[in-house]
């Protein structure tokens, strides 16, 4: 018990770390890559993480991490992938199906020519069978 809470705390100090973590460089392709892609991979990383402890609070903060990047990087090519990770995880290793809808929402919304828009309808229409998903609008994604 006392070293799940150490374990615990000290992924907390980390995550406060990296997540004000930006990289500044002269080169402004070089500054979304290293803090755009880079992020992804992070949330990817810990998704990895999650998928070999088995541990709740890994998966949590995949979700969280895919959901910063998003956020963070809202222009993005890889804004609609995080967004993805993010409903995927939700929905199937958390059971939180509600939030999933909504970041399913998001993507519809949001990415419209994104690469992500038919795993997000499929989602959608996997954790919430009654929303028919060629009415879905804007205004319902919040």
């Amino acid at each position: 018990e006392r070293a799940r809470a150490a374990l615990a705390e000290t992924r907390k100090d980390w995550a406060a770390l990296t997540g004000r973590l930006r990289v500044r460089t002269p080169c402004a392709a070089l500054d979304r890559y290293l803090n755009g892609w880079c992020v992804y991979q992070a949330a990817a990383c810990r998704e990895e993480l999650a998928k070999r402890s088995f541990l709740k609070e890994d998966w949590e903060e995949a979700a969280e991490l895919y959901e910063q990047a998003a956020q963070d990087f809202s222009k993005s090519s890889l804004a609609d992938d995080c967004l993805y990770r993010r409903a995927d995880i939700l929905a199937n290793r958390l059971d939180r199906p509600a939030e999933a809808a909504k970041a399913a929402k998001l993507i519809l919304a949001g990415c419209p020519q994104g690469d992500m828009r038919p795993k997000a309808q499929a989602l959608l229409k996997a954790v919430n069978p009654a929303i028919e998903i060629g009415f879905v609008k804007p205004a319902e994604t919040a």
